[in-house]
Order: structure tokens, then C-alpha cells, then sequence
């Protein structure tokens, strides 16, 4: 159907003004080009769909983006396949990862979109904890705009942790969830002394449980754990709704 739209784009474009012989080598030339651009802009419009679809049934974002990249891609698999039954169709694994990477470039514009969110902070939280339910009533009763992030579901990375350490201006140990279950399973308070900074936060980045929590991360500064004063000051020049 696409070389059926190009030609009738070319006629509507360049009517009388060149040959039928050439109408029909500009088809030839755009065809591969149109073909291509259609199957990249298809997977990119399938994936925002299908990670809207999982949104509903996971929170992180590392889930979502990983269900929906596979599922778009064993779809285009199993597209390529169907083809090779019909007639002057064929399979391509080109066909393959363009469409790879039409998914892969939509999952990236959603992550950035999410992460950007609505409000200009990020409460990085465990939806079960008391004390994180305080923060988020704490916020939201000040009119604030902010972005919610499970620390299970979606784990800081280990290079979002090491932003949060240079921005909070804490120690590392601090970061540590040091009455979580986890923490004493792991005997953490006599291995941590002789682990490296790097092998810590690789530690902290490996299971969300073992990071201290709420988290507020803000523009220029990091809030550990919520307290209510040191929120308090910190939110004082943070423009309400």
C-alpha cells in the first residue's frame, strides 16, 4: 500500500509536469525509505501503548521499559515470520531491529518524560513505610508537585546514588537502611567497615530495601530520611500551586 500512497502523493505534487516514467522511479526511490520509516514510527506509537498497558500493573520504570522492549520485539519477530507464508512478502531481520528501535527510542522518551514528571522534585519511597506515607502527606498538604518513585520496583541506579551522596553531602553509611530486616540478614554492620565506597553502592543499588528511606531529591540538594524541620527549610522557597 505504501508505494500505492507514494504514487498518488507524486501525481498530486508534480502532476503534469514530468513523465510517467519518472513518477514511477521516484516511487522506486522512496519506496525502501517510506517502507522503513513506516515500520520505526508503527513500534514507536506499539510501545508507548504497551508501556501505558504495564503501567497498570508495575510501578518501576526499569520493569515497564524491560516488558515493553521485549514484547515488541518478539511481536516484530513474530511479524517477520508471518510474512515469509505470503505472497511477495518476505521476513527481514533489518525489518527486525528497526522496529527494535523505534520501541527502544519510545521507552526512552517516556523514561525521560516520567522522570521529568509534573512537579521539579522526586520522593523516592517504599509505598508499605509509615514514615514515607508522613512524607507524602507532608508534601501534598503543602500543595507541592513531585514525582513518586518505588525503591523496590525501581531501585536508584548506582549512578543515581552516587548523585544523591555529592548532593546531600552526607556520608555514605548514611545511606544504609541500618533497622531494615535486610540489613541484619546480611550482617552489614560488621561487613560494611571493610567494603570499598564503589562495593557499597553497588550493595545499595543491587535491593532497594537496604536504602534508607524517603528520599527527596531536589534540584540542587538531597534530603535523607523525613524530618520534618530540615523539610521545611528546604521546601521554603519551593513555589507552591
Amino acid at each position: 500500500m505504501s508505494d500505492g500512497l507514494i504514487a498518488k502523493v507524486t501525481e498530486k505534487v508534480l502532476g503534469d509536469s514530468v513523465s510517467s516514467k519518472t513518477k514511477q522511479v521516484i516511487v522506486n526511490r522512496c519506496s525502501k525509505t517510506v517502507r522503513k520509516t513506516g515500520h520505526f514510527t508503527i513500534y514507536f506509537i506499539l510501545a508507548l501503548l504497551t508501556s501505558s498497558a504495564l503501567s497498570e500493573f508495575f510501578k518501576g520504570n526499569s520493569k515497564i521499559i524491560i516488558y515493553t522492549i521485549f514484547i515488541c520485539f518478539c511481536y516484530a519477530i513474530s511479524d517477520e515470520f508471518h510474512q515469509l507464508f505470503i505472497s511477495e512478502r518476505s521476513g527481514e531481520a533489518l525489518d527486525v531491529l528497526i522496529d527494535t528501535s523505534g520501541t527502544a527510542l519510545a521507552c526512552f522518551f517516556k523514561y525521560k518524560l516520567t522522570k521529568k514528571g509534573r512537579g521539579n522534585m522526586l520522593l523516592i519511597e517504599y509505598p508499605n513505610c509509615s514514615t514515607c506515607k508522613k512524607a507524602k502527606k507532608f508534601l501534598t498538604d503543602k500543595n507541592l508537585d513531585f514525582n513518586t518513585q518505588d525503591i523496590v520496583n525501581d531501585t536508584p541506579t548506582e549512578e543515581d546514588i552516587k548523585s544523591y551522596l555529592n548532593l546531600s553531602k552526607l556520608p555514605l553509611s548514611k545511606f544504609f537502611n541500618t533497622s531494615g530486616m535486610k540489613y541484619k540478614e546480611l550482617k552489614l554492620k560488621e561487613k560494611l567497615p571493610q567494603m570499598s565506597d564503589d562495593e557499597k553502592i553497588s550493595l545499595l543499588a543491587s535491593d532497594g530495601m537496604l536504602i534508607k528511606r524517603p528520599i527527596l531529591v531536589l534540584k540542587d540538594k538531597v534530603l535523607l530520611g523525613f524530618k520534618e524541620q530540615e523539610w521545611e527549610e528546604a521546601l521554603s522557597n519551593i513555589k507552591k500551586d
